[in-house]
């Protein structure tokens, strides 16, 4: 039997979208039975060229709502969509849980200790809308309040240039210090230059957070811009693993799949503990400096020269959780994340993370999140190596 042919629809080349054709093209590797279109030589085709595509499947980045209408009027040749800008409700899609997102978002902002949020992100773009409707019913649920500064693209400009002026007033008006989660990294950049310009001090006044993990935007950045990963390579993966059951008649074309999102790469731009407590923020920051050494609850409060009993009543009037929470949950955090990002053995793993032995760790881990590291490492990678994981060197 011939194989089948595949055309990949990208209308702009991004840093995602090496991610999303590593993930095809590795699932085509291993699983076989599809040849891929080319273009040039290129393994995409821009959109003149897929409107003369007459192969068995599509996994497509749709854009806009008229190339949704086309390629759903297209009934021989199945179609994946995995780009979740607009609505596209009778093709199947694999993208990112958005709402998660966004409530993930809400979750490492409040851990900054900010009790004021806004979020930036334009609404005409589906993933910013939903990202933000999940970031304040996130932080509703916790009690706190959240601004919306809605931005558009301007007429007769690059796509991504947007009205700069518009963000300054805004941040302007925001009382500080402020959790602001910006809908995207370019988005997140453009937060910075504009809180540089109105001299907002960050993360000392506001702690900033994007998404998508573009790793040349996060790092340029001023300050370096933390950022929620998307699972990209994955997504890639899924797709033609959905394309391939949808032609097989093992699907159903209009299989919706939502990916969970990656971890948080965390960078000097929600670098902010927001507590009043002077002995507690000192506190917290030695947690934070020395959670990969073997220390204890009473070596934080010998730290600070108070009393193990006394600093625990502030810490849980400050954050809500004890001293021994606070450095469980720090220290648990980074194991999740170098899991995720590194191929670390989980004995080193559990050693970088501060736990005196790999039972101690276990036990913690299973405690805390109801699976074994190597299960959860399993989760987190189940469609192979991140084309972006990070060495041993990377998290030194």
């Amino acid at each position: 039997m011939p194989p089948r042919s595949l055309a990949i629809y990208i209308p702009r080349l991004e840093a995602i979208s090496h991610h999303y054709l590593c993930g095809v093209w590795r699932y085509l590797r291993e699983h076989g039975g599809w040849e891929l279109a080319t273009q040039q030589g290129m393994p995409w085709l821009d959109w003149d060229t897929l409107q003369r595509f007459r192969g068995d499947g599509i996994i497509a980045v749709v854009y806009t709502p008229a190339e949704y209408h086309a390629l759903r009027r297209r009934r021989r040749t199945a179609c994946v969509n995995i780009c979740a800008r607009c609505e596209t409700p009778a093709l199947a899609t694999v993208y990112s849980d958005n709402p998660a997102i966004g409530r993930l978002a809400a979750e490492t902002l409040w851990e900054t200790g900010v009790r004021r949020f806004a979020f930036v992100g334009r609404p005409d773009f589906v993933h910013d809308r939903v990202r933000g409707e999940g970031f304040r019913m996130e932080l509703a649920r916790r009690g706190a309040d959240c601004e919306t500064i809605e931005v558009q693209s301007l007429k007769d400009h690059p796509a991504d240039s947007v009205d700069m002026k518009l963000i300054g007033r805004s941040l302007r008006e925001l009382v500080r210090p402020v959790g602001i989660f910006a809908a995207h990294d370019q988005l997140g950049c453009q937060v910075l230059s504009a809180c540089r310009k109105l001299a907002i001090e960050v993360p000392n006044e506001a702690a900033v957070l994007g998404v998508n993990d573009f790793h040349v935007l996060c790092e340029t950045a001023q300050p370096p811009l933390s950022s929620i990963r998307q699972q990209a390579a994955r997504t890639g993966y899924e797709a033609a693993r959905l394309l391939t059951a949808i032609v097989e008649g093992r699907a159903d074309p209009k299989t919706q799949i939502l990916l969970p999102p990656g971890p948080v790469v965390r960078r000097r731009s929600t670098d902010m503990l927001a507590v009043g407590d002077p002995d507690v923020l000192e506190a917290l920051e030695f947690v934070r400096q020395r959670f990969e050494d073997p220390i204890t609850a009473a070596d934080v409060a010998g730290h600070v020269a108070v009393s193990r009993r006394g600093l625990d009543k502030r810490f849980v009037a400050a954050v809500g959780q004890t001293v021994a929470a606070e450095l469980l949950k720090v220290r648990l955090r980074h194991g999740m994340e170098l899991l995720a990002q590194t191929e670390l053995s989980t004995t080193a793993v559990s050693l970088r993370c501060g736990f005196s032995s790999i039972s101690s760790f276990y036990r913690a881990f299973q405690n805390a999140t109801g699976m074994t590291p190597s299960q959860y490492r399993k989760r987190s990678t189940n469609s192979g190596p991140h084309p972006n994981v990070l060495t041993s060197e990377d998290t030194a």
